[in-house]
């Protein structure tokens, strides 16, 4: 099978080449897919209200900084924000500083010129998704540190909704939010890890271990 020479994600910058992997062909011709029913499948106002929502509070982590904050200033839950806090500098090193500008995988609408953005166009580039990522990582780490089943199931819906905005909205491609969704169970399931070994080779350690059988 041979890659179209012209085809968009051939012409990334840089040092990454794709040129003859059939992997990443299809990828490309699945996000292409997926673009194409976005862009073309009407809008219901109140649901774009809801997605416009979800987008916004996943703005540079801002839903997630607000409740590592709430969380830091309560003593009984400081553990679950300092993990919390650590999983969305994680993100943020992996995914914006790191992937990001290595990557350098143009946003769908500057490839498809028939999009029409609802929101404000994004500045950094594409791959993979900074709200996915940091969004799941901080899911993540919430949903290992406070063990409840509730908050669990608000935190994980929510990092899911946030994600799926921004396939609705076509700054995205799937391909980014799936590898976002990777990146961000990483950083918050690294995040307790550390903090596991921390209590471990450390025991005096920041962290409150005076709880009996704390299995956090």
């Amino acid at each position: 099978m041979n890659i179209p020479p012209n085809c968009d994600i051939l012409t990334l910058p840089g040092y990454i080449r794709y040129d003859n992997i059939k992997m990443i062909y299809v990828i490309y011709s699945l996000d292409s897919a997926i673009l194409n029913i976005f862009s073309h499948v009407p809008h219901i106002f109140i649901l774009d209200q809801i997605m416009f929502f979800f987008t916004t509070i996943g703005k540079i982590g801002a839903v997630w900084i607000i409740i590592t904050l709430i969380l830091l200033f309560k003593k009984k839950y400081r553990d679950a924000g300092i993990i919390t806090a650590a999983a969305l500098i994680f993100s943020l090193i992996i995914i914006n500083i790191s992937l990001k500008p290595f990557i350098q995988r143009p946003r769908p609408y500057t490839e498809n010129k028939e999009i029409i953005l609802k929101i404000n166009p994004p500045i950094e580039y594409s791959f993979p998704s900074g709200h996915t990522s940091s969004s799941f990582a901080a899911a993540i780490a919430l949903t290992l540190m406070l063990r409840k089943k509730r908050i669990s199931i608000i935190v994980l819906v929510a990092a899911l909704l946030i994600s799926f905005s921004r396939i609705y909205f076509n700054v995205h491609y799937t391909s980014d939010i799936i590898a976002g969704m990777f990146f961000g169970f990483l950083c918050g399931f690294g995040a307790w890890l550390l903090r596991k070994i921390i209590i471990k080779v450390f025991p005096e350690s920041l962290f409150d271990t005076s709880k009996q059988g704390d299995n956090r």
